[in-house]
């Protein structure tokens, strides 16, 4: 443990001096205390930044894991619900929870994932689509997406929640105030069956993420 977090805190000191000449801040921790919060399955981060990608978020991504602030997570394991709520909350924001509540419903609690989430790493039933922008990689059976990651499953969705807040600004003239207003905006159109949304509502004041 202590080899692996010497080696971020080593790599971070040349991806920080390499953003530092784009001007650009980069999520890396610096900080090799506990603080640091590292996934069983995580590699060490390689030692060569042409192996580093660094997204919109300034999330570092290497080919088998991702860090986010201070966690540092297996991109070939799918995060429980709360981990993944640490690492939704940066990107999300107040809509952190809604997603993990998305991904419980629509592939499963923890340990139980669909077949959707575990071959295409498609965490919320997302379908292929052409106009927006994406991370999916690949269209697969039945018009579903395909990701490289749950990680870039996670992005996507958040590209689609910008979508949708802005449509219900336009049709409300206002944000929405909670993610029950955005359940039942989604209603019709994201899925069409009462049940969804009353799933989807009972899981929103039921199931723990923090």
């Amino acid at each position: 443990m202590k080899k692996t977090i010497a080696a971020v805190a080593l790599l971070a000191l040349f991806v920080l001096s390499s953003a530092k000449l784009n001007n650009r801040t980069v999520n890396v921790p610096t900080n090799t205390s506990d603080s640091l919060s590292l996934d069983s399955t995580v590699s060490p981060l390689p030692l060569q930044l042409e192996n580093i990608e660094i997204d919109e978020f300034n999330n570092v991504i290497t080919e088998d894991s991702v860090f986010i602030g201070n966690l540092a997570l297996s991109l070939t394991k799918i995060p429980k619900a709360k981990t993944m709520y640490k690492a939704a909350k940066p990107i999300f924001g107040k809509w952190a929870k809604l997603f993990v509540i998305m991904k419980v419903q629509e592939s499963g609690a923890d340990g139980k994932n669909s077949y959707y989430a575990k071959k295409y790493n498609n965490l919320c039933g997302m379908r292929c689509v052409k106009r927006r922008k994406t991370k999916s990689s690949d269209c697969g059976k039945n018009n579903y997406a395909i990701y490289p990651s749950w990680y870039h499953s996670m992005v996507d969705w958040k590209f689609y929640m910008d979508n949708i807040e802005r449509k219900y600004i336009k049709k409300h003239g206002r944000e929405p105030k909670d993610e029950f207003e955005v359940v039942d905006f989604l209603y019709g159109y994201y899925n069409s069956f009462p049940k969804w949304r009353k799933d989807l509502r009972w899981l929103l004041k039921h199931y723990p993420v923090k």
